[in-house]
């Protein structure tokens, strides 16, 4: 009975939780939602009539008032400093593409005066930039991919979709990279979310990252000049299909990425010399679990250090349940370089495993049990003593009967046997 009533008070709290999450989220017709099709999404509507109805309805929503007014009010009792965060969510809440915009813009105030920098930062820095794009941007390469993407209808949607690309953080009609969702860590109150993704094993296209420092990868000389050459090499590979390159590309370790999504079962055994003696390689990378972090904006050497420190915090919280496994970190850019720097997905990762508490830390139940069991051992062994001695006595006081004592005997050590093995069962549990 009491089972019965624990399982319906577990559905209970299930539902009620289920209930509360989803009145949580903002409906899809909400006045926010219908102002980030009209104006924000690319793919919001079908026409500028149908944008123009979603704005007079997101006007005539009761609920615009009040969220103004709810935002107006926080700022107004608590000033902007602590009321703004209010006025944001009343405003533009969590899960529009508005959001998403304002937070992508706050990053871009650390890492835009660092790009500047870097594109500044003398002679030899612009002299970088100009060799990259002049020396590796193959001009028969763009000519035939640029033939190939027009010479068919299909084709020349496939391409517009794929230059609308530019104003979504979330590339369309571009494959992508396999990532199984398999956990998720939360820290400071939800705000930080780490996804802990499957990697199956898959073959990838690699390029080295030139760079004077093996601490700068991540200015655009180097990223650039890896992602020509890779890309270069397969549209030529594919016959000058645009829709054979992947996403993310991912830079680790000064070497750049790019999933091969024809590969069948290639390993290390596939390279293409370019006519600048560049090795291109593909690379079978075995299964692993990563811990991702995903940021907006651009990725500069300043960007990946701040977003891998706060990667690390949250992996090494006390509550922590994956630990790294490789200090190496990986970053993965999904968007094409055109894409709007606010609108860019990004994710650091570390190659993690499941956490393994420390034996020498018992604490809580694994000490209460390692000491029952100490417990059973020690009685068990006075069993087996006082079984010993009654068996003497029985073959000093009774010498006609010791075929029937040795039987006892050999009754009662396998029964001390026995009871020897399981103690030492549970010495090992």
């Amino acid at each position: 009975m009491m089972n019965i009533y624990s399982n319906a008070s577990i559905l209970l709290l299930t539902l009620i939780g289920s209930m509360i999450s989803f009145s949580l989220e903002l409906a899809p017709n909400s006045w926010q939602k219908r102002l980030d099709k009209a104006l924000l999404d690319v793919d919001g509507a079908r026409n500028s009539q149908s944008r123009f109805r979603l704005i007079q309805r997101a006007i005539q929503d009761p609920s615009l008032r009040k969220d103004i007014s709810r935002g107006i009010k926080a700022v107004q009792e608590k000033g902007m400093k602590a009321g703004h965060p209010e006025l944001i969510d009343a405003l533009w809440p969590k899960g529009t593409i508005v959001r998403e915009d304002i937070e992508g813009i706050q990053a871009l105030t650390k890492s835009i005066p660092e790009r500047i920098e870097e594109m500044t930062n003398g002679d030899s820095a612009q002299s970088s930039l100009r060799d990259v794009f002049n020396n590796l941007l193959d001009r028969d390469v763009l000519q035939r991919t640029f033939e190939e993407s027009t010479n068919t209808k299909v084709n020349r949607k496939k391409a517009f979709v794929l230059a609308q690309n530019a104003f979504r953080r979330y590339p369309k009609d571009v494959d992508l990279l396999p990532l199984s969702l398999i956990d998720t860590v939360s820290v400071d109150d939800n705000t930080t979310t780490v996804e802990i993704r499957q990697i199956e094993e898959s073959t990838l296209y690699a390029c080295e990252v030139d760079n004077d420092n093996e601490n700068d990868s991540f200015t655009i000389a180097s990223m650039g000049g890896a992602l020509i050459k890779l890309s270069n090499y397969i549209l030529k590979a594919n016959d000058y299909d645009v829709g054979s390159i992947t996403s993310p590309f991912i830079i680790q370790n000064s070497k750049m990425y790019l999933w091969n999504k024809n590969a069948a079962g290639i390993g290390d055994n596939s390279n293409y010399d370019n006519d600048n003696d560049d090795m291109i390689t593909q690379q079978s990378f075995p299964a692993r679990t990563l811990a991702m972090l995903e940021f907006s904006g651009i990725c500069t050497d300043g960007e990946i250090e701040r977003q891998s420190n706060k990667l690390k915090d949250t992996l090494s919280s006390p509550s922590k349940s994956w630990e790294i496994n490789d200090p190496a970190v990986l970053v993965l850019q999904y968007n094409a370089p055109g894409t709007l720097p606010w609108r860019r997905k990004n994710q650091v990762a570390f190659v993690v495993e499941k956490f393994v508490p420390d034996s020498s830390d018992e604490t809580g139940d694994t000490a209460v049990a390692k000491d029952t069991a100490a417990s059973d051992k020690t009685k068990e062994d006075e069993y087996e003593v006082s079984v010993m001695n009654n068996v003497d006595d029985n073959k000093n006081n009774n010498a006609s009967s010791a075929s029937d004592d040795d039987s006892i005997v050999n009754e009662y050590n396998k029964d001390s046997g026995n009871h020897n093995n399981e103690g030492e069962e549970n010495d090992l549990l």
